[in-house]
This record gives structure tokens, C-alpha cells and sequence, in this order.
């Protein structure tokens, strides 16, 4: 990942990007995670009005959502028995500014979105809703999300039809499952 990030081309708008990297004994949240966290965050950074790019904005062309990104959030997610350890690292490109974060809960990611707006010079909007997750979310989240990249888009609409039915207020899934027409 650090070597995208050396790799990465500046550009003078701010666009934010979101890669995580995931560590769990659970190998179904190790490969699920590091999806659905970045859409997870994605979308709390979009409610607050930052503009993110995310890899379904790029066409075949581009190799990587991270070129061009003038703010790039990295993640890390660890589990180990019931503790949680969730931190984020805002790092700018094109110039200095970063700030870390470490948060012990699923909901504890307004925190994410203040310090992304902090090291972008922006105000916390008024009013910010913040999307609800458990962990059970965010595994079938990220087990859709994956089946859609990997080229699989009936899997994916079954997977995300299934995570709109059983989590209705999951704004993302609900959202996605429009795109591909139900």
C-alpha cells in the first residue's frame, strides 16, 4: 500500500481516497472487511460533503483509485478476541498534513470524518448521520462488495439484495442494489 502511496500523482482539487487493510484470525472477515470498511467510511465522509473517490468512479482505463488523490485515509482494523482496534491515518499528498485516529467501537467513526475535514480545512456540517453497522453488516457488506469486483453480478445482486432486506436503513446497500437495477 505504502508504495501506491509514493507512487501517487498529485492533482490540485482535494479528492480523498479510502484503502484498508484488514487482520483477522476469521478468515471471512479478512476478506470481507477491507471492502465494506471503505465503503463504510466512503459513505460517512460523502454525508459530511468530501468528495471521495471510490473505485466504482474510475473507468478500465485507470489503473488505481489512489492516483491523483490529494488526501488518502488509511485503515487498519484488528480483532483479536472481543477487543477492537480500528485506526485511521489521514495522509496528504501534496502537502504536509496528517492526523490519526483510533477508535474501540463500529460507531465511533465521526472521529474519521472530523479529522478528514480537519486536514482538509473544512467545517463539520450541522448535522451528520452516521450509518449504523455491527459486525454482521459489515461481513456481508464486504462478502457482496467482493463478489461484484471479482465479475460475479448476479452473486453480487443476490448478496446485496439479501443485505438490504435484512439491514432496510443501510443506506449503501439499499443504494447499490438501485444501480444494478433490482
Amino acid at each position: 500500500m505504502f508504495a501506491l502511496l509514493a507512487a501517487t500523482v498529485l492533482s490540485a482539487a482535494p479528492v480523498v481516497v479510502v484503502p484498508f487493510d484488514v487482520l483477522s484470525p476469521d478468515p471471512r472477515k479478512q476478506a470481507a472487511f477491507p471492502r465494506a470498511l471503505q465503503s463504510l467510511v466512503e459513505a460517512d465522509l460523502r454525508g459530511c460533503g468530501v468528495e471521495v473517490r471510490t473505485e466504482d468512479d474510475l473507468d478500465s482505463k485507470n489503473w488505481g483509485k489512489i492516483k491523483g488523490a490529494s488526501l488518502i485515509i488509511v485503515g487498519t482494523h484488528l480483532t483479536a478476541g472481543n477487543n477492537l482496534a480500528f485506526t485511521v491515518r489521514a495522509v496528504g499528498v501534496d502537502q504536509v498534513m496528517a492526523g490519526i485516529t483510533r477508535l474501540r467501537a463500529w460507531d465511533d467513526r465521526q472521529a474519521v470524518c472530523k479529522m478528514v475535514l480537519r486536514a482538509l480545512g473544512l467545517p463539520m456540517p450541522q448535522a451528520f448521520d452516521q450509518l449504523e453497522v455491527t459486525e454482521a453488516l459489515l461481513v456481508a457488506w464486504g462478502e457482496a462488495l467482493n463478489a461484484l469486483h471479482d465479475g460475479a453480478p448476479a452473486v453480487a445482486r443476490e448478496k446485496i439484495a439479501a443485505v438490504a432486506k435484512q439491514w432496510p436503513a443501510f443506506k449503501p446497500a439499499t443504494e447499490r442494489l438501485a444501480q444494478l437495477g433490482k
